[in-house]
C-alpha cells in the first residue's frame, strides 16, 4: 500500500502538470490506470478525484470512452463522498453526460442533465450549469433528423440556440474565456 500511496501522490501532481500533454500521458497511462484502480479499491477519494478530473479529457481525446465513463463515475462518487458536490456534478455533466450523448443514449443524457440542473441552478454552480446547457444543445442538434418535420426541426434548433445562448451568457458573466469561445463556436455549429 505504501508504494501505491506514493504513486498516487506522484500521479496527482503529474496529471495536473501534464493534463494536455497527450504523448507524455500515453507513456504512463497503464500506471495511471493501476493507481486509479488502487484508489477505488482502497477508498482513496481525494486522490481518485484529483487524478480523474485531470485525466478524463485525455481519455476522451484518445477514444477511451469506456475508461472515461468508468473512471468519471468513480471520480464523481469520490467527490460526492468527500463533500465536493460541485466537482461531482461537473464530472457527471462534462464526462458522463458527454459519453452518453456520444453513445446515442439521448434519453439517459437528458435525464442526467435535468437532474444536474435541478441542483446547479438552485446552488449557483454556474460552470456546471453552463456546460449542461451547452451539452443539451449539442445533443438536440445531433439527434437523428430524418423523422422530424421542418417545423419540429426549426423548433428544436431554436431551443438548442436558446440553451447555448444561456450557456454563453453564464461564461461571459463569470469571465471564462475558454467557455465563451466554446459556446460561441457551438452557436455556429447549431446554426449549420
Amino acid at each position: 500500500d505504501s508504494f501505491y500511496k506514493r504513486a498516487s501522490n506522484h500521479f496527482e501532481r503529474f496529471v495536473e502538470e501534464h493534463k494536455t500533454d497527450v504523448e507524455l500521458l500515453d507513456q504512463d497511462i497503464d500506471n495511471i490506470f493501476a493507481v486509479l484502480d488502487w484508489c477505488m479499491q482502497k477508498a482513496q477519494h481525494s486522490e481518485m478525484l484529483n487524478i480523474t478530473k485531470n485525466i478524463t479529457w485525455f481519455l476522451g481525446i484518445r477514444g477511451m470512452t469506456t475508461e472515461r465513463y468508468n473512471y468519471a463515475l468513480a471520480g464523481a462518487e469520490s467527490a460526492r463522498t468527500i463533500g465536493r458536490e460541485e466537482e461531482s456534478l461537473w464530472m457527471n455533466a462534462f464526462d458522463i453526460g458527454w459519453v452518453l450523448i456520444n453513445r446515442g443514449l439521448y434519453a439517459e443524457a437528458t435525464s442526467l442533465y435535468n437532474d444536474i440542473l435541478s441542483v446547479t441552478e438552485k446552488k449557483g454552480y454556474k460552470r456546471v450549469t453552463a456546460i449542461c446547457y451547452r451539452n443539451l444543445a449539442l445533443m438536440m442538434r445531433r439527434q437523428p433528423q430524418e423523422k422530424r418535420s421542418e417545423t419540429t426541426s426549426k423548433a428544436i434548433i431554436e431551443e438548442a440556440r436558446t440553451l447555448t445562448q444561456k450557456s454563453l451568457d453564464i461564461w461571459i458573466e463569470i469571465g471564462d474565456q475558454r467557455g465563451i469561445a466554446i459556446a460561441t463556436s457551438t452557436l455556429g455549429t447549431i446554426a449549420m
